[in-house]
Protein backbone atom coordinates (compact mmCIF):
# COMPACT_ATOMS: atom_id res chain seq x y z
CA UNK A 1 0.00 0.00 0.00
CA UNK A 2 1.77 3.21 -0.91
CA UNK A 3 2.05 5.80 2.02
CA UNK A 4 1.87 9.75 1.36
CA UNK A 5 4.37 11.49 3.70
CA UNK A 6 4.30 15.65 3.89
CA UNK A 7 7.49 17.01 3.51
CA UNK A 8 9.69 19.28 6.36
CA UNK A 9 8.21 22.20 4.75
CA UNK A 10 4.78 21.17 4.29
CA UNK A 11 2.09 23.58 6.36
CA UNK A 12 -1.11 22.38 7.78
CA UNK A 13 -3.83 24.34 5.82
CA UNK A 14 -6.11 27.11 7.28
CA UNK A 15 -8.55 29.51 6.53
CA UNK A 16 -10.85 32.32 7.04
CA UNK A 17 -14.20 33.41 5.21
CA UNK A 18 -15.57 37.59 5.82
CA UNK A 19 -18.38 37.67 8.31
CA UNK A 20 -20.22 40.58 7.07
CA UNK A 21 -20.22 43.48 4.80
CA UNK A 22 -17.80 46.38 5.74
CA UNK A 23 -16.52 49.61 4.28
CA UNK A 24 -13.32 49.70 1.99
CA UNK A 25 -12.32 52.16 4.66
CA UNK A 26 -10.43 55.73 3.71
CA UNK A 27 -10.00 56.73 -0.30
CA UNK A 28 -6.36 56.38 -1.48
CA UNK A 29 -5.89 54.59 1.52
CA UNK A 30 -4.67 51.07 2.20
CA UNK A 31 -7.53 49.37 4.89
CA UNK A 32 -7.44 46.37 7.10
CA UNK A 33 -10.69 43.97 6.05
CA UNK A 34 -12.01 43.54 9.72
CA UNK A 35 -14.32 40.37 10.82
CA UNK A 36 -13.77 37.29 10.15
CA UNK A 37 -14.26 33.68 10.98
CA UNK A 38 -12.15 30.29 10.50
CA UNK A 39 -13.18 28.38 8.11
CA UNK A 40 -12.87 25.23 10.21
CA UNK A 41 -15.06 22.99 7.53
CA UNK A 42 -12.96 23.21 5.25
CA UNK A 43 -9.22 23.87 7.08
CA UNK A 44 -10.31 22.00 10.55
CA UNK A 45 -8.16 23.88 13.07
CA UNK A 46 -7.86 26.96 11.24
CA UNK A 47 -7.91 30.04 14.25
CA UNK A 48 -8.97 34.04 13.50
CA UNK A 49 -6.83 36.03 15.95
CA UNK A 50 -7.74 39.57 15.68
CA UNK A 51 -8.56 40.75 11.87
CA UNK A 52 -6.51 37.80 10.70
CA UNK A 53 -5.89 33.75 9.68
CA UNK A 54 -2.89 32.15 12.40
CA UNK A 55 -0.77 29.67 10.68
CA UNK A 56 -0.95 25.85 12.22
CA UNK A 57 2.38 25.02 11.13
CA UNK A 58 5.39 26.81 9.95
CA UNK A 59 6.31 27.21 6.27
CA UNK A 60 9.18 28.69 4.43
CA UNK A 61 7.32 28.86 1.51
CA UNK A 62 3.49 28.72 1.92
CA UNK A 63 1.40 29.38 -0.56
CA UNK A 64 -1.63 32.20 -0.11
CA UNK A 65 -4.23 33.31 -1.38
CA UNK A 66 -7.32 35.58 -0.86
CA UNK A 67 -10.34 36.67 -3.07
CA UNK A 68 -12.47 39.92 -2.50
CA UNK A 69 -15.59 40.31 -3.56
CA UNK A 70 -16.96 43.92 -3.68
CA UNK A 71 -19.99 45.92 -4.94
CA UNK A 72 -22.73 48.26 -3.95
CA UNK A 73 -20.54 50.89 -5.98
CA UNK A 74 -21.93 54.07 -7.31
CA UNK A 75 -18.94 55.56 -9.06
CA UNK A 76 -16.54 53.59 -11.10
CA UNK A 77 -12.94 53.38 -9.02
CA UNK A 78 -9.73 51.23 -8.85
CA UNK A 79 -9.70 48.80 -6.49
CA UNK A 80 -6.82 46.84 -4.97
CA UNK A 81 -6.04 43.92 -2.55
CA UNK A 82 -3.29 42.47 -0.69
CA UNK A 83 -1.77 40.18 1.92
CA UNK A 84 0.67 40.76 5.19
CA UNK A 85 2.48 38.28 6.94
CA UNK A 86 3.35 39.76 10.18
CA UNK A 87 2.67 43.14 9.25
CA UNK A 88 4.73 42.80 5.75
CA UNK A 89 3.35 42.61 2.40
CA UNK A 90 3.86 39.87 0.68
CA UNK A 91 1.51 40.14 -2.62
CA UNK A 92 -0.77 42.25 -4.34
CA UNK A 93 -3.32 42.33 -6.26
CA UNK A 94 -3.72 43.58 -9.75
CA UNK A 95 -6.31 46.87 -10.15
CA UNK A 96 -9.82 46.11 -10.67
CA UNK A 97 -11.73 48.86 -12.00
CA UNK A 98 -15.84 49.29 -11.74
CA UNK A 99 -18.32 49.42 -9.21
CA UNK A 100 -18.10 45.47 -8.46
CA UNK A 101 -15.96 42.73 -8.99
CA UNK A 102 -13.76 40.00 -7.37
CA UNK A 103 -9.83 40.73 -6.54
CA UNK A 104 -7.79 37.84 -5.96
CA UNK A 105 -4.27 37.99 -4.79
CA UNK A 106 -1.68 34.89 -4.69
CA UNK A 107 2.22 34.71 -3.40
CA UNK A 108 4.48 32.69 -1.80
CA UNK A 109 5.99 33.66 1.61
CA UNK A 110 7.45 32.09 4.90
CA UNK A 111 5.10 31.71 7.47
CA UNK A 112 5.56 30.70 11.44
CA UNK A 113 2.53 29.76 14.21
CA UNK A 114 3.35 33.10 15.77
CA UNK A 115 2.51 34.91 12.26
CA UNK A 116 -0.44 36.26 11.60
CA UNK A 117 -2.15 36.44 7.88
CA UNK A 118 -3.85 39.98 7.11
CA UNK A 119 -6.04 41.20 3.95
CA UNK A 120 -5.91 45.32 3.15
CA UNK A 121 -7.87 46.93 0.56
CA UNK A 122 -7.17 50.15 -1.35
CA UNK A 123 -10.18 52.13 -3.55
CA UNK A 124 -9.63 55.19 -5.16
CA UNK A 125 -13.57 55.97 -4.74
CA UNK A 126 -14.63 58.41 -2.04
CA UNK A 127 -17.03 56.77 0.82
CA UNK A 128 -20.45 57.53 -0.39
CA UNK A 129 -19.87 55.96 -3.56
CA UNK A 130 -17.42 53.31 -3.08
CA UNK A 131 -18.39 49.65 -2.87
CA UNK A 132 -18.09 47.45 0.01
CA UNK A 133 -16.28 44.21 0.78
CA UNK A 134 -18.71 41.57 0.86
CA UNK A 135 -19.03 39.08 3.31
CA UNK A 136 -19.30 34.95 2.66
CA UNK A 137 -17.48 32.33 0.93
CA UNK A 138 -16.68 34.34 -1.60
CA UNK A 139 -13.94 36.78 0.25
CA UNK A 140 -11.52 33.98 1.70
CA UNK A 141 -7.84 33.97 2.74
CA UNK A 142 -6.12 30.93 2.45
CA UNK A 143 -2.72 29.75 3.91
CA UNK A 144 -1.94 26.21 1.74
Amino acid sequence: MPHIFAGAGAVLPSGMTKNGNSPMGATNTWAAVPGWLADTANYPGSVVSGDGLRPQSSDAAANLSAAVAFAGGTVSGNYQARLLVAGTVVATSAVVAGTSGTMTVTGTAPVSTGDTVTLEVFTSVQGTWQATVSGGAGTYVRIT
